[in-house]
């Protein structure tokens, strides 16, 4: 029988510590040869008026599972608080008005598929557990973080605020978006996932009042331009990205370290869109095409497992810095986990079998 399940089924069904270590043990496979990922390939095409269609693909196998993630989305690159941000149509702008990305999940054992299930969840959880993990690698220790600032407030920063808090215990977390509005509601709705604690979580009116005094500074937002200015930088900072437009140069020049989530690229293939509108997506002067900091040459999750003594921080003043990019194993990681515990608790539909199996004659 095949799983489906639902985001609504996916939220609150993972635990954060648990995931941070499916991602341990993907990432250390991936590092041994005994995982595998295909790097995400966006195919885009022109979509509706000005928007441009995303059909984006990704696939990974681990921990005895193989997904296929299969993603479609209707983009645009509007300018937002003086650089560009990639987005996606509001529900009202397009047909379907919905997210509209799946996971396929099937049992490296047997080939069966053995789920479907929405990625809209698991997409930022995996991202979250991820750079959790990062934290842990290459972070300040625990005890020493008493300030956290923090930049976004939309869908992936509230897996990122969680993933922090499953590795931190600061004092405040001092949050930061451009659009008073949704960085004051972002705010309210972090408090009441939070619910009663002494983490402190406060409002900044600017990006560098976010960072001001931080041991550790996440970004989590949707900018293709750099967030973070190196001047906010101290001794013993960490600096947490999710994607290589949320930094710059400046930046990475006065890190002592800088790791990454995957050498692993996106390609993307252009199909009667410009190449212009997709702006720093695809520059070619972008810091990670050219030394010093060529994305290949930087080290990976998996190099940071396998030789913590050389790639992670060793000292208590060393600045660091971490870059997201998303992989199949992640998914694959993620997906199996959910997998396992929704059986276990009876969350999800069933389907059957003779609705994706074929008999096809053998020649």
């Amino acid at each position: 029988m095949t799983l489906l399940l639902t985001n609504k089924d996916v939220r609150g069904l993972l635990d954060m510590p648990t995931l941070i270590e499916a991602m341990r043990r993907a990432f250390q496979e991936l590092g041994r040869g005994d995982a595998a990922a295909v790097g995400r390939v966006d195919v885009l095409s022109p979509g509706k008026d000005d928007s441009v269609h995303g059909f984006k693909t990704m696939t990974g196998v681990s921990l005895g599972y193989a997904v296929a993630r299969i993603d479609s989305d209707l983009l645009r690159w509007p300018v937002r608080g003086g650089g560009a941000r990639r987005e996606k149509l509001r529900p009202e702008e397009a047909r379907i008005g919905k997210e509209n990305g799946l996971l396929f999940l099937y049992s490296t054992s047997t080939g069966e598929l053995l789920g479907i299930h929405q990625d809209g969840e698991i997409q930022r959880l995996r991202v979250g557990a991820t750079s959790a993990l990062a934290l842990q690698l290459l972070g300040p220790p625990a005890e020493v973080v008493r300030h956290v600032g923090f930049l976004g407030s939309g869908y992936q920063a509230e897996a990122q605020l969680a993933a922090l808090l499953a590795v931190y215990h600061p004092e405040t977390v001092c949050m930061f978006s451009p659009r008073p509005e949704r960085r004051r509601s972002f705010v309210e709705r972090m408090r009441q996932l939070v619910g009663p604690s002494d983490v402190e979580l406060v409002e900044a009116d600017s990006a560098a009042g976010a960072a001001d005094g931080a041991q550790v500074l996440v970004c989590a937002t949707n900018s293709m331009a750099p967030v973070v200015d190196a001047d906010w930088l101290r001794p013993g900072m960490h600096v947490n990205c999710i994607k290589k437009p949320e930094i710059s140069e400046a930046v990475l020049r006065r890190c002592d370290r800088v790791g990454i989530a995957t050498h692993m690229g996106t390609r993307t293939v252009l199909a009667g869109v410009s190449r212009e509108l997709i702006g720093a997506e695809d520059n070619a002067d972008a810091w990670w095409k050219h030394p010093p900091f060529v994305w290949d040459t930087l080290p990976d999750l998996p190099t940071m497992l396998a030789h913590p003594e050389q790639h992670t921080r060793q000292h208590a003043d060393e600045v660091t810095a971490y870059i997201g990019l998303g992989s199949g194993v992640q998914f694959a990681a993620a997906c199996g986990m959910a997998h396992e515990v929704a059986l276990s608790a009876g969350v999800g539909r069933t389907l059957p079998d003779e609705w994706f199996l074929q008999d096809v004659p053998q020649e």
